[in-house]
């Protein structure tokens, strides 16, 4: 072998364990990323329930269609819930912290029990806020849902079916148990609580989501 060869060789092994050490490096770094409770996540007064199996996670995402902050936030929030493990339960959860908001969420739950919700919702969103209709009358959903091939009475009686009833119902006592005062808001476990300006944007909130999932 000459020289060169050989120099080459020795060469090229010691930029392969540079770029190896410069990797675990890196990896170690972001492994070891931390968030602080009471910074970017808060700890809830009281633990609530979860409604998963045992030993299974879940992340509920309170919102109202007529929220920009929501707006913005549910296209990262879509994307990460495209990819998570079969332990990770995602569930929307449409708060109503105002009378006002009331109407979205009976619209959200009649979509659901219609079989349209997981269509509609971006749609939905993008209606309001590109669009710039406020949906705020049973007629303006009732054509909505319509686009997505709804019977406008059926829609309209499901509005206020028992179905819709106990959603409701069940729903407001578990916002009421969260203490949650806005949206949008991400619960994890029934024990964490993230918003956007305490995890630091948008883009943060599901990092910080993925950190409390590995952490207990």
């Amino acid at each position: 072998m000459s020289v060169a060869v050989s120099w080459r060789t020795h060469l090229a092994a010691i930029t392969l364990t540079l770029v190896a050490s410069f990797l675990g490096t890196s990896t170690q770094a972001l492994a070891a990323e931390t968030y602080t409770e009471g910074k970017e996540y808060k700890r809830l007064a009281q633990t609530v329930a979860t409604r998963v199996p045992e030993g299974e996670h879940e992340v509920v995402a309170l919102f109202w269609y007529g929220c920009p902050h929501c707006y913005r936030l549910d296209p990262y929030l879509s994307a990460w819930a495209q990819k998570l493990p079969a332990d990770v339960h995602f569930v929307h959860l449409p708060a109503v912290l105002n009378p006002s908001w009331e109407l979205h969420a009976r619209a959200y739950h009649a979509g659901e029990a219609l079989g349209v919700q997981d269509k509609a919702h971006k749609l939905l969103f993008d209606h309001i806020h590109q669009e710039g209709q406020p949906m705020a009358s049973e007629q303006a959903l009732a054509d909505f849902y319509a686009d997505l091939g709804v019977d406008k009475e059926t829609f309209k009686k499901t509005l206020y079916s028992f179905g819709v009833e106990s959603q409701l119902r069940q729903q407001a006592a578990q916002v009421r148990a969260y203490r949650v005062m806005g949206v949008p808001a991400v619960i994890v476990d029934g024990q964490y609580l993230i918003d956007i300006g305490s995890a630091g944007g948008e883009a943060k909130v599901t990092q910080v989501i993925d950190y409390l999932l590995q952490k207990d």
